[in-house]
């Protein structure tokens, strides 16, 4: 488990997590400039402030009735890889900036269960994303087959090794909103893990819904908490929109922080557990959980 979790920044806690950034971003040497969103989901709200959502508007938590205070270049340069059974990157509310980079299945590239391109709306689209100007590449993988996830692994190794020099490079991140109890440790995906990490990209791994821990678990951790989980608004595969919650929102949520982070921690664009560590230093440590929040997000359930 400490093995693991040097490595993957797994969603154990809960979105809540990266509440003061935006708020200390001020405080950042460099000059940033904060805009502000009148109409988002909760969960945004809840990133961006470090205080309680007033309970008079808690009842209001799935609708677009909060507001999102981010810095306007959030994500500008950060390559995102949702790793996923598809993503439609022709959504309008993606701007252009997502494309598919692998489909392991060799069919069309079709989100056929929506929920690729949620993981990546919340990530990274217009009105639900929490890094709005991230460029987003798709791979179309069986979650369960460990041949398919190592192939779109590797793909993200490839592009990630062309793309880092680039001008504008600001970082690379990896969301995996799935799991499987059969492939940890001996596995070639672990491998592939850690030669990813020691090439400075950055990865998310949901923690799963169904209470199981990480020692048999790859790639993520154990479930013990409702804080690990996430309702919110985001895109769908038909252009739409929808409400969804669980573990896999909550993983492209924090993929979203860290690309924000990115781009004002250059220092640790090919550091992952320097920014993971950066991360964590800003969290507020619930008693008796062991968890990292920054108020207790449950009680709005």
């Amino acid at each position: 488990m400490q093995e693991l979790s040097l490595l993957v920044f797994i969603t154990t806690i809960s979105v809540a997590l990266a509440a003061p950034l935006v708020s200390e971003k001020r405080q950042q040497p460099q000059a940033v400039t904060i805009v502000e969103q009148p109409d988002a989901p909760w969960g945004l709200q809840r990133i961006s402030s470090p205080d309680p959502i007033p309970l008079d508007i808690r009842p209001k938590s799935r609708e677009m009735a909060f507001r999102y205070q981010y810095v306007q270049s959030s994500g500008q340069g950060v390559d995102v890889y949702v790793i996923d059974g598809g993503v439609n990157v022709t959504h309008p509310e993606f701007e252009g900036r997502a494309k598919m980079l692998y489909n392991d299945f060799k069919d069309d590239n079709n989100d056929a269960s929506d929920h690729g391109t949620m993981v990546a709306g919340v990530i990274g689209s217009d009105p639900y994303g929490v890094a709005k100007n991230v460029n987003i590449w798709g791979l179309k993988c069986e979650m369960g087959n460990g041949n398919r996830i190592s192939r779109c692994l590797a793909q993200v190794l490839l592009n990630h090794q062309r793309r880092r020099d680039l001008p504008g490079f600001a970082g690379s991140v990896i969301n995996m909103s799935f799991g499987s109890y059969k492939m940890y440790r001996s596995s070639l995906e672990f491998g592939n893990l850690t030669a990813l990490v020691q090439a400075g990209v950055h990865i998310v791994a949901s923690a799963g819904n169904d209470n199981k821990d990480a020692c048999d678990h790859w790639p993520s951790a154990a479930n013990q908490n409702p804080q690990t989980q996430s309702w919110t608004l985001t895109t769908t595969a038909d252009g739409g929109i929808k409400q969804a919650f669980g573990t896999s929102l909550a993983a492209p949520a924090v993929a979203g922080v860290l690309a924000s982070e990115l781009v004002l921690n250059p220092s640790l664009k090919m550091d992952p557990i320097g920014l993971k560590r950066h991360i964590l230093s800003k969290g507020v440590p619930l008693p008796g959980l062991g968890i990292l929040v920054n108020t207790r997000i449950n009680e709005m359930q």
